[in-house]
Parts: C-alpha cells; sequence; structure tokens
C-alpha cells in the first residue's frame, strides 16, 4: 500500500493543480489500462501509473459540475440575493470568537441546496453545497436532515488578501463547497417542512454528552468547554485566546480526536466486554461499531477517521491470521480517506495526522533503541535484581519511549506547521512529556464519566471533578510552557523546495531499501544541501515592501536585510485579526520601526496591539499636530514616551528617506501633512505617498527638484477629499505602476474610475488593493518585480515607460 498509496496521492496532486477535465484523464487511464493488459509483463509499473492515473480522474471528477442544475452553471461570481431551499447536511454549529476589543458571534451551517429563486423569478432546480452564516445564534428547532428556506446575499467565497493568510474559498472548494450564502439576521431562516423530524443519533449524542461532563460542574467554564473539544470535537468553545498557549507550546494536537482518543476508548471497551469472559473475536466485532459511532458523533474529523481506518485493518488482519503491518495500514488508511474524499490531501489536518503518524511508525522504533541503550548495563555484570533497579529500568524504558515517540512526531510535523502556522515550537519536545500523560488521563477519566452517568451518576461526578482538576492542571502547564524563554517563536513560511528537501532527508533516513551507509551518506548530503540553500534563499529578495489592505485603511511592512519597518497599523480589530499573523508570519518577533504618517483613527487604531505584541524598538511620527483626538491623546500620554520620535522632511531611516511634511510647513487637515518616504534606487525609485491630498501634493512639488519625486512605483491611499493624485503631480513622478490601497466598503473608499482614465491616458498601470488583495514589491539589485495575492505580476521590461496626453498642459 506504500506504493499503491503514494502514487495515488500525486495523482491526486496533479489533478489538482494541473486542472485538466476528468475526460481528459479517464481517457489516459483507459489507454494505459489496455496497454497493462496487452503486456503484462510490467505488471508494477503499470499498476503504480495506473494509480496515478486514477488519483487525477479522482479528484478531477470529484470536483466537476457534472450536473446541469449545478450552482455554478446558474450563478456567476457577483453578489446576487437570493432564497435557496434545501436540506441540512449538517446541523448549524454556533462559534464564539472571544476577541481583545469584543466578542464576534455568528452561526454556520452546510445546505443541500435544491431549489434557488431569485428576486421576481420563479424557483428554479439547482444542486450543490452551500455554507450559510448568520450574525446570531439559531435556536435548536434547526438540525441535520431538516428541509429549510433561506433568504440572503449569494457569493462566491472571497480569496485571501494578504500573504499567508486562510484563504477561505480554496478551504471550502476542499469540502465540494463553492458558495457562500449570508443572512442578516436568524428570520432569514424559516422551516419548510418535510424531512427530518428529529436531530441525528450523534448530535443527540453530542447534547447527551456535554451534558453528561457538566454534570455536578458548577459552572461551564473554560475547563469543562475543553472537556467538550477534546473528548468531543466541540469547537464552539475553543476560541482564540484559549487556543493560543497549547499552540505556542505544540500541543494543539490534544484536541484532535485521534488515535490517543481512538486508543483508550477501544482498550476501556474491551476491558469492560471481557470481564464477562467475552471472546476477543466478539469482543472486536462488539468494539468496532461503537467507535465509528463515537468518530460520527464527533464530526468525522480526519485524524479520528484515520485513527479509525488504522485499527479496522489491524484487527481485521489479526482476524484474517494476518500479520499487521503499521506502515502497510497507515497508507491503506490514507488511501481509503482519499478514495472517499481526495481533497482532505490538501487540509492540514490530514497532513498533520499521516505526517505524526508516519514519523512514530518509522523513526519512533530506532530511536527508542537509540535511548534505551544509554542505560543498558554492562553485559559483563551480573544483573541487578532488586526492586528498585528493577523499577529504574522500567521507568528509564519509558522515559525512553515517550521522549521518541515526542521527537518522532515533533521531527515530522514541525515543517507542516511552520508551512501552515508560521510557529516553530521546540518546547513541544519537553511540553509533551507532561502533556501527553495528562491528555490520556483526561481522556480515560471522561471516558469513565460517559459510561457510568446513566446507572451511577455520583460516579460519574467523581470523574467529571477528577477530568475537570486534570484538565484545569493542563491549561495552567500549556501557559507554563508557552511563557518558556525560546520555547516558541514565529518564523516564515518555508517554500515548497525546502519541505520537498527535508521529507527527502528523513526518507532517506527511514528507507527500509537503502543499507545504513547509503542512509546516511544521502542524508547527510541533503542536509548540507539544505543548509546551504536556505540562507542563499533568503538573500534572492533581500528588499521588499508588502501593502496590506484591511477592512478600514491599510498597513505597509518595509523590509531590508536585517531591518524591518510598519508603516500604519489599521482599526484595533484588523491590527490583530490580519496585521499580527502576518508579520508573525514572515517570520518578525519584533519591529525596528513603527511609523504613524498621520493621525488618522483608521491608520493609527491598531497601535497598541501592534505595540505589545512586536516591541519596536522606535515608533516615528510627523513633526505637525494634528486635530485627531486619538492622536492627540497619544502623544500626550507618557506611554512609550521613550519610543516616539517626531521627524521631518530630509531624515534618513535606512534606504529610505523622509521628504514631507517639514518641520516649518503650515499646519492643515490631516491629509495634507502625512508622512512621505522615498527609496532611491538606480533601477527604479518607490514612493510611499500615504494619504496625500492634493494641497500636500502641491508643497511637496513645490519644495523638490523633479528628479527627487521621480519614481517607477508610486504607492498611495485615498485623501478624505478630492482624487489621490493631480495631473501635475503624476507629471513630476512619472511613475510606471501607481497602486492605490482602497476598500470595497464604503463606496466612497474606492479609487474612483477617473483616475483610471486619467491614467490610462499617461499608460501608467493602476492596481487597486480592493481587487488585486495585496501587493508585494521586491527589489534586487538589477531591477524590481511587484506581483499580487490575485496573480499579477508587472516589471520594468513588462510596463510601457510614462508618456504625457497631448491635454496634459491644459489639465490641472
Amino acid at each position: 500500500m506504500l506504493a499503491v498509496g503514494g502514487f495515488f496521492a500525486l495523482g491526486v496532486l496533479a489533478g489538482r493543480y494541473l486542472e485538466t477535465s476528468p475526460f481528459g484523464w479517464l481517457a489516459a487511464l483507459a489507454a494505459v489500462s489496455l496497454a497493462a493488459l496487452l503486456h503484462r509483463r510490467w505488471a508494477m509499473m503499470w499498476t503504480l501509473l495506473i494509480a496515478g492515473l486514477a488519483g487525477g480522474a479522482h479528484v478531477a471528477g470529484w470536483s466537476f459540475p457534472w450536473h446541469s442544475h449545478d450552482l455554478r452553471h446558474l450563478v456567476a461570481e457577483d453578489m446576487v440575493e437570493v432564497e435557496v431551499s434545501g436540506v441540512l447536511a449538517e446541523s448549524p454549529l454556533f462559534k464564539p470568537f472571544t476577541r481583545r476589543h469584543g466578542a464576534e458571534l455568528f452561526t454556520a451551517a452546510i445546505l443541500q441546496v435544491h431549489h434557488l429563486q431569485r428576486d421576481r423569478q420563479p424557483p428554479e432546480p439547482a444542486c450543490g453545497l452551500v455554507m450559510v452564516t448568520v450574525p446570531e445564534p439559531l435556536d435548536e428547532s434547526f438540525f441535520a436532515g431538516q428541509r429549510v428556506r433561506v433568504r440572503g446575499v449569494l457569493q462566491r467565497p472571497s480569496r485571501a488578501l494578504l500573504p499567508g493568510a486562510l484563504d477561505y474559498r480554496t478551504h471550502l472548494e476542499h469540502r465540494g463547497i463553492y458558495y457562500l450564502l449570508r443572512t442578516r439576521q436568524a428570520a432569514d431562516w424559516l422551516l419548510a417542512g418535510g424531512g427530518a423530524t428529529h436531530p441525528p443519533l450523534p448530535a443527540r449524542f453530542q447534547a447527551w454528552a456535554r451534558q453528561a461532563l457538566a454534570h455536578g460542574q458548577p459552572e461551564t467554564d473554560d475547563a469543562v468547554k475543553l472537556l467538550w473539544a477534546m473528548l468531543l470535537g466541540w469547537r464552539a468553545g475553543l476560541t482564540d485566546e484559549i487556543a493560543a498557549p497549547f499552540m505556542q507550546s505544540g500541543t494543539m494536537h490534544l484536541f484532535a480526536i485521534s488515535g490517543l482518543h481512538i486508543g483508550l476508548l477501544a482498550y476501556v471497551l474491551m476491558s469492560l466486554l471481557r470481564l464477562p469472559g467475552l471472546s476477543l473475536l466478539m469482543a472486536r466485532l462488539c468494539v468496532l461499531p461503537l467507535m465509528w459511532f463515537y468518530i460520527a458523533a464527533t464530526g468525522w474529523p480526519a485524524s479520528a477517521v484515520r485513527a479509525g481506518l488504522m485499527l479496522t485493518v489491524w484487527w481485521s488482519a489479526g482476524l484474517l491470521r494476518r500479520p499487521p503491518q503499521p506502515l502497510n495500514t497507515v497508507c491503506a488508511a490514507a488511501f481509503l480517506i482519499l478514495l472517499w474524499q481526495p481533497r482532505q490531501l490538501f487540509q492540514a489536518g490530514f497532513q498533520l495526522s499521516f505526517g505524526v503518524v508516519l514519523g512514530l511508525v518509522l523513526w519512533m522504533p530506532p530511536m527508542t533503541r537509540w535511548l534505551e541503550s544509554w542505560a543498558q548495563p554492562d553485559p559483563l555484570a551480573l544483573p541487578a535484581t532488586s526492586p528498585l533497579a528493577a523499577a529504574l529500568r522500567h521507568a528509564w524504558r519509558w522515559l525512553a519511549q515517550a521522549a521518541a515517540a515526542s521527537i518522532a512526531a515533533w521531527l515530522a510535523s514541525a515543517p507542516l506547521v511552520l508551512y501552515h502556522f508560521s510557529w516553530v515550537t521546540p518546547v513541544c519536545l519537553l511540553a509533551n512529556l507532561v502533556m501527553v500523560p495528562l491528555g490520556s488521563l483526561i481522556v480515560a477519566a471522561g471516558a469513565g464519566a460517559l459510561l457510568t452517568h446513566g446507572w451511577w451518576p455520583a460516579l460519574g461526578e467523581i470523574f467529571n471533578h477528577s477530568a475537570w482538576a486534570l484538565m484545569s492542571l493542563q491549561l495552567h502547564c500549556s501557559h507554563a510552557f508557552a511563557d518558556l524563554p525560546m520555547g516558541h517563536w514565529p518564523a516564515p513560511r518555508p517554500p515548497w523546495p525546502g519541505l520537498l528537501m527535508y521529507g527527502v532527508v528523513w526518507v532517506c533516513i527511514a528507507a527500509p531499501f537503502l543499507n545504513r551507509r547509503r542512509r546516511m551518506a544521502a542524508a547527510t548530503l541533503l542536509t548540507v544541501a539544505l543548509l546551504a540553500w536556505a540562507p542563499l534563499a533568503q538573500r534572492i529578495h533581500p528588499s521588499t515592501v508588502t501593502i496590506l489592505p484591511l477592512e478600514d485603511g491599510y498597513s505597509i511592512l518595509v523590509r531590508e536585510p536585517g531591518w524591518a519597518a510598519l508603516l500604519d497599523t489599521g482599526r484595533p480589530l484588523p491590527a490583530e485579526r490580519h496585521v499580527t499573523p502576518f508579520l508573525r508570519a514572515q517570520g518578525l518577533a519584533r519591529l525596528d520601526a513603527l511609523i504613524l504618517t498621520h493621525g488618522d483613527l483608521g491608520q493609527m487604531g491598531g497601535l497598541s496591539c501592534i505595540v505589545s505584541e512586536f516591541q519596536p524598538r522606535q515608533i516615528l511620527h510627523g513633526p505637525l499636530w494634528h486635530r485627531s483626538p486619538a492622536y492627540r491623546d497619544w502623544l500626550q500620554s507618557t506611554q512609550h514616551a521613550t519610543l516616539r520620535q517626531a521627524v521631518a522632511a530630509g531624515f534618513q531611516l535606512h534606504t529610505w528617506q523622509l521628504l514631507h511634511p517639514a518641520a516649518d510647513d503650515p499646519l492643515g487637515a490631516a491629509d495634507d501633512s502625512p508622512l512621505v518616504w522615498r527609496r532611491e534606487s538606480p533601477h527604479g525609485a518607490c514612493l510611499l505617498l500615504s494619504d496625500l491630498s492634493r494641497a500636500g501634493q502641491n508643497q511637496l512639488a513645490q519644495r523638490l527638484p523633479p528628479h527627487r519625486l521621480r519614481a517607477d512605483l508610486l504607492i498611495c491611499g485615498l485623501p478624505e477629499q478630492g482624487e489621490p493624485l493631480a495631473d501635475g503631480f503624476l507629471r513630476l513622478v512619472q511613475p510606471r505602476l501607481v497602486i492605490v490601497a482602497d476598500n470595497l466598503y464604503p463606496a466612497d473608499r474606492r479609487a474612483p474610475s477617473s483616475l483610471s482614465r486619467r491614467l490610462a491616458r499617461q499608460r501608467v498601470a493602476l492596481w487597486c488593493t480592493r481587487e488585486c488583495g495585496a501587493v508585494e514589491i521586491q527589489f534586487t539589485s538589477t531591477s524590481w518585480r511587484a506581483t499580487a495575492m490575485d496573480g499579477r505580476c508587472a516589471t520594468p521590461d513588462l510596463l510601457p515607460g510614462w508618456q504625457p496626453p497631448p491635454d496634459l498642459e491644459n489639465s490641472e
């Protein structure tokens, strides 16, 4: 199954990224199958090739709109007001998110659409899955299997606007969902009649189990909600604030229903069934349905399905009197999951689950033997027979196994955690030695509470209190491990060649088809290549400017070799939700400078969040006194007084020079005097204009000669009044590419259409961040390159030079 599963996964990868029609894959599969029948001598090669083509055909067919009434045929990309009717594919899930500046509440559910009705049009047949959201909780009358009618705005899910952020559209497409229906209130949901009359059995079990685990507890606090998350997969209480210490300590895997839960549950049930004398065969046949019911009740997570399949294959091998093989069992489980849902391969849960298990299967046994050899007695000495010596040997054996499991799991999961979450967590090597045994005790206590709640409530309450105490201890331990110095730090996402080289290194170390000398030689060679390639890849584009569009405002990250500065922060919530994760994904633990271009709340509202998270070495602001109350209060406060520094025109910061405002400029509106920066380069300068108004542009043009303003790249926002760029100012700058940081909502914060017409007459390319998302500009020693999140790209060779229109002399 290793070769078959591997080639099937490669076929799934090819089918996902080549985006070929399933008919092409099926034709290739038929041709190869015919060749295999005619030429049977190469049976293994044909088998592996058929497995790869089958994987490509499977994923292409799984996502192809076969039905003529598919929503992808009926609804375009634009938003449309509709009313849909269908059946709830799962019960609505209420998700509260606790944030620093308040809580966000919304309910999400997956709806299988049967009919679609647009405004003033009759209903039409439709099919497809839709994610429906409402910004408030729904009552318990809505559950899976019911027919409902929902009215809202139907649209394609939004793509990621920032590098490294979650691409919600791709995330839903991996689940077969291509549209998002946003409703305004719970009144937009109506029961249509028909369908299920009672919640499904797994949902009823979930409700009963939550009540059973909370029985006897004085209140539903964080520890009880974490018990629900760990034992039942209930994610509503696992907010970002609670999950942060577990993420930073590398122990978030405890809340994924995985082999730890399935193994302990199977062990407890097997022990109970074997007490009355039931045979091993009958006990296994009784446990397997109960185990799969538990997996269904927790929502079919990939890690639980993987553990359930592995246990089923393992026990089936024993029943058939076949020797079980761990590696073969893991690959068989992966193959079956991909047959069920091929796009699971691209989800972080699937990758982490199978990555960790493969690490345990391949690397834990040799590591355990190596660690146990440290305490091996002298072979020529008589073995110690005292109880103390035997206890020490058993303790060391347990510690060696636990340490080997922790090391193997971390080595296997570290690149995936770095890629998906931008964290390096070496503290988990120590944390798992404490947290995993605690988690095992919690699962055992929770299982005891569920098994005894119905027939002996007092004993179930004792189990509940034990589980609550252990979970509280685990919560305190997670904070302690997360606070250890150098226990975790943010790091940039590695490119796929680095991940590939890392995987090849460990495959060579554990490859059974190579002898020890060749394995070590291959691993050493690839490790040296990886260590040499990593710093080289870091120097390819050492200087970058990244424009981050936010909900109301924008932020700009400026990076030079060994130096980073952030211009503006956005409002408080976008600063916490978007800017902070982005900076962490860039591997930044601290900023060298935080620059406030002007006192607008939309540009500096998230100041306290960024300062507390990244502790900038200095905070730069303009020399003029703005009318903004938030800006004046910040200047008058003693907080950050040692970091603040007022700068004026002529100030040099690394490779950037401040052009505006001067210290003696007259005080005007806030948009008349924001900080304007320019990066000089022989191969194309860059001008950061901020929200500079036309009055400020006139001051800047009168103070500086034209060659001090000329730039290939011009980055600006939208002033409060008027258009962002005057024709006379454009004649002085002569840009090739103008990037406007605007917003989709409200409409008055979009770049006006007249600006695009004026720039088109001057042969200047215009990018608006509301359309293209974040933009990254990379400067090299010979040129520059701008890329946007929607895939567009610009270089000096691809853009024409600035050309004044014929009527420029008569324009403003």
